[in-house]
C-alpha cells in the first residue's frame, strides 16, 4: 500500500468515526469514573456513612435510608405518627431513589451503592452536554474529564448519603435549561423546570440555581415577551412538584403550612439561639429541640421553632450576622484522612484532595472572568443566534452566592459544597479551553465559539443523553405507579396470638447468660411504653433503663445474612401493627461474644420474640434505640 492509499483509507475512516468522536471520548470518561469509584470503593477512602459490616447507614443516610424501607414495603412516607421522633417534613427526592434499589432487588445496601455508582458515572456525559451548550464541544471534553477524575465526587461514589442524587438531579436541570438558550422553546424551559423541582425535592441548594437560571433567561437575545415567556415557564414549571408535596403535608397533618424540612427548622433555630455558639449546630440543643414538648405534634413544633427563630433575630440583629459569617466557614474546609480502630473508614489523603479542589476553584474563577468576554454562537437553519457569557455568569454567580447564603442561615458541613462546586466544572473547561487557544492566539483577544444547530460531532452525545433522560423518566413513573398500588393494599394487621410461655422465654434467658441479671432489673420487664415515657422526660435520654435487658414481640424485615444464613443485621418492627411505620423500625445487632438462643435462620415479615439489650448511643450520640440481640425465639408471647 503506497502513502498515498494509505492517507485515503485514513482520511475515510476518520471521517466515518469523527461525527461520534466527541461521544465516544466522553463514553470512555463515563468508564473511566466508575472504575474510580470502584478503586476507591474497595482499595483506598471509602465514604459510606455506615458500617459495612452490619448494613447500618449512619448520619443522615439512616434517616433516607428508613424512609426509604418505607416506601418500598408500600407504607407510604410517613404519614403516620412515629415511635421515638416524627421526620414526616424532609426531602423525599433521596428516598424514592433508594426505595427503587429496595422495591426491586430488596434490602441490598450493597446493590443500592452499585445503583448510586453506576448514575454517578453518568456525571461526565451531563456535564459534556451541559458544557457544550455552554462553550462548545471542546470545553465540553474538558469540563467532562475533570468530573471524571474529581477525587471528591469519586469519595461518594457509593454512599447512600444525598451529595450523589442532588449533584447528578441538579446536573440534568442545568443542562436541560441551558439547551434553552440555543432552542428558545416553550417545552424545553417546561421540562427544565419540571426536573428543577425534583431536584428541588433532594436538596433546596437546587432553587438556587432555579432562581440564578430564571433571571439569566431574561438576558436572552431574543424578544422580550419571549424572554418573559420562557422565564415564567420555567418557574411556573418547578413549582409543580414542591406544590403537589405540600399538598401532601398538609393532608397528613391537616393544615396548610409551606414547610419544605423539619431539619432545616430546627438548625435554624439552634444557629441563631442565644443560648448557643454559632456553628454548625449544637448536639444539646438538637435534641432538647426535639423533645421539648413531647406531645407536640411536628408540624407545630416547626411553627414553634420558626417564631422563635424570628423572635432571636428581632432581639439580636448583629449576632445574626456574624453567626452567617461563621456558618459559611465549613465550606472552605477540606475533609481530612479519618482513622478508626475497627477500620469503617478509610479515606484519601487530604493533600491531594486539597490540590484538587483548590485546582477546581482557580480554573472555575478563571472561566468566570473568561466567560465575560466568550461570545457564542448557536447557527440554526433559519437565524444564527448570539448569547453572551453574561448569561452564564449570571445563571451561575446568583446561584452560588444565594447557596452560600442559605448555607449561613441554616449551617453547613464540608460534603454541603460538593453540589456547589459542580457549577465550577463548565468554567473550568472554559479556562482550559481559553489556556488552549492562549498557546495560539493573544490571550487579549475575545474568545468566540460557534455550536452548530445540526453539529454532527454532537448527534451520538445528545441522543444518548436523551435516552438517559427518558430512561430514568420511565423508571420513576412506573416505580411510581407500583409505590401506589403497594399503598392500596397496605400489610394486614399482625396475629397477636401469644405462642409463647413464660418459662420457654426464661429458659432461653438462662442459655444467654442473661437470667440473672433480669432477675435484678428494675423494672423486671421493660416495655416499649416504658422506654417512651422516659425519652419523653430526659430530652431524649435513657439515664435508668439505657443497657436493660428487654422481651419484646417484633417482625424482622430487612434482614442480612451471614456465610451460615444466620441473622447478622436487620431492623425488627416492636409490637408489630399495621400502622408501625418510620422509627418503630429499629435496628438489630447481634451480640459478637457469649451465647445466643433460639432460631437465627430468620425470613422477612417472621414474627418473633427478641431477647436484647436496649442501646441508646451505639455511635456516642442520642438517637433512635439499637438491640443488640441474644437471642430471636419464633413466635409471639402474652405479657411475661
Amino acid at each position: 500500500m503506497n502513502t498515498a492509499t494509505f492517507k485515503t483509507t485514513l482520511s475515510r475512516l476518520l471521517a466515518r468515526v469523527s461525527p461520534h468522536a466527541a461521544g465516544l471520548i466522553v463514553l470512555l470518561l463515563c468508564l473511566l469514573s466508575l472504575s474510580l469509584k470502584v478503586y476507591i470503593r474497595y482499595e483506598t477512602s471509602y465514604l459510606f456513612f455506615g458500617d459495612p459490616t452490619s448494613a447500618t447507614p449512619t448520619s443522615d443516610a439512616r434517616s433516607w435510608n428508613l424512609h426509604a424501607m418505607n416506601l418500598a414495603e408500600g407504607r407510604g412516607f410517613g404519614d403516620f405518627t412515629k415511635l421515638f421522633e416524627s421526620r414526616n417534613f424532609v426531602p423525599p427526592g433521596h428516598p424514592f431513589l433508594m426505595s427503587i434499589f429496595y422495591g426491586w432487588f430488596g434490602y441490598r445496601p450493597d446493590i443500592a451503592g452499585w445503583g448510586v455508582a453506576l448514575l454517578g458515572a453518568l456525571l461526565p456525559w451531563i456535564t459534556f452536554l451541559l458544557t457544550a451548550e455552554m462553550f462548545g464541544r471542546r470545553a465540553g471534553c474538558w469540563a467532562a474529564l475533570l468530573a471524571a477524575i474529581y477525587h471528591p465526587f469519586a469519595m461518594f461514589g457509593f454512599t447512600l448519603m444525598s451529595e450523589p442524587s442532588v449533584i447528578l438531579a441538579t446536573a440534568i436541570a442545568l443542562w436541560l435549561w441551558s439547551r434553552i438558550c440555543r432552542t428558545q422553546r416553550r417545552r424545553d424551559a417546561i421540562l427544565a423546570g419540571l426536573v428543577f423541582g425534583a431536584a428541588a425535592l433532594v436538596r433546596p441548594s437546587a432553587l438556587a440555581f432555579l432562581f440564578g437560571c430564571g433571571l439569566a433567561t431574561l438576558l436572552l437575545s431574543t424578544t422580550t415577551k419571549r424572554k418573559l415567556q420562557l422565564a415564567g415557564l420555567l418557574l411556573v414549571s418547578a413549582a409543580i412538584l414542591p406544590s403537589l408535596w405540600q399538598v401532601r403535608n398538609a393532608a397528613v397533618h391537616g393544615e396548610r403550612a409551606f414547610v419544605y424540612s423539619s431539619i432545616s427548622a430546627r438548625q435554624a433555630w439552634t444557629a441563631d439561639n442565644p443560648l448557643y455558639s454559632p456553628s454548625f449546630y449544637s448536639r444539646d440543643a438538637w435534641h432538647r429541640t426535639l423533645w421539648e414538648h413531647p406531645e407536640e405534634g411536628e408540624l407545630k413544633r416547626i411553627q414553634r421553632l420558626q417564631s422563635e427563630t424570628r423572635a432571636f433575630r428581632a432581639e439580636a440583629p448583629m449576632q445574626h450576622a456574624v453567626g452567617i459569617l461563621w456558618r459559611i466557614r465549613p465550606l472552605l474546609g477540606i475533609e481530612r484522612p479519618r482513622t478508626k480502630s475497627d477500620g469503617t473508614y478509610r479515606w484519601a489523603d487530604s493533600t491531594w484532595l486539597f490540590f484538587q479542589t483548590i485546582a477546581l476553584l482557580v480554573l472555575g474563577a478563571a472561566g468566570f472572568l473568561a466567560s465575560t468576554r466568550t461570545s457564542i454562537r448557536h447557527e440554526h437553519p433559519a437565524v444564527c443566534r448570539s448569547t453572551t457569557g453574561l448569561v452564564w455568569t449570571t445563571a451561575f454567580g446568583v446561584a452560588l452566592a444565594l447557596s452560600v447564603y442559605g448555607t449561613g442561615i441554616y449551617g453547613a458541613s464540608t460534603r454541603y459544597r460538593l453540589p456547589l462546586e459542580y457549577a465550577f466544572f463548565p468554567f473550568a473547561g472554559l479556562a482550559l479551553l481559553s489556556l488552549q487557544s492562549a498557546t495560539r492566539h493573544r490571550w487579549s483577544r475575545p474568545l468566540v465559539v460557534t455550536c452548530p444547530h445540526t453539529e454532527r460531532g454532537m448527534l451520538l452525545a445528545r441522543r444518548v443523553g436523551a435516552a438517559i433522560l427518558a430512561v430514568v423518566l420511565c423508571v420513576v413513573v412506573i416505580h411510581s405507579g407500583r409505590l401506589l398500588l403497594q399503598r392500596s393494599r397496605a400489610l394486614a394487621a399482625e396475629p397477636y396470638q401469644p405462642t409463647l410461655q413464660q418459662a420457654k422465654i426464661m429458659k432461653s434467658l438462662n442459655v444467654c447468660g442473661l437470667l440473672d441479671e433480669l432477675q435484678k432489673q428494675e423494672p423486671r420487664w421493660v416495655s416499649r411504653a416504658d422506654i417512651i415515657n422516659e425519652m419523653k422526660a430526659n430530652y431524649g435520654a435513657l439515664p435508668t433503663l439505657n443497657k436493660s435487658i428487654i422481651v419484646w414481640n417484633a417482625r424482622i424485615i430487612f434482614p442480612q445474612y451471614d456465610a451460615r444464613g444466620n441473622l447478622r443485621s436487620g431492623y425488627a418492627v416492636i409490637d408489630p401493627a399495621v400502622d408501625s411505620f418510620g422509627m418503630q423500625k429499629l435496628p438489630l445487632i447481634p451480640v459478637r461474644k457469649g451465647k445466643r438462643a433460639g432460631n437465627w435462620k430468620v425470613a422477612y415479615g417472621d414474627l418473633v420474640t427478641l431477647i436484647a439489650r436496649i442501646d441508646l448511643a451505639p455511635q456516642g450520640r442520642p438517637a433512635v434505640p439499637f438491640l443488640h440481640v441474644s437471642g430471636i425465639l419464633p413466635g409471639l408471647h402474652s405479657e411475661p
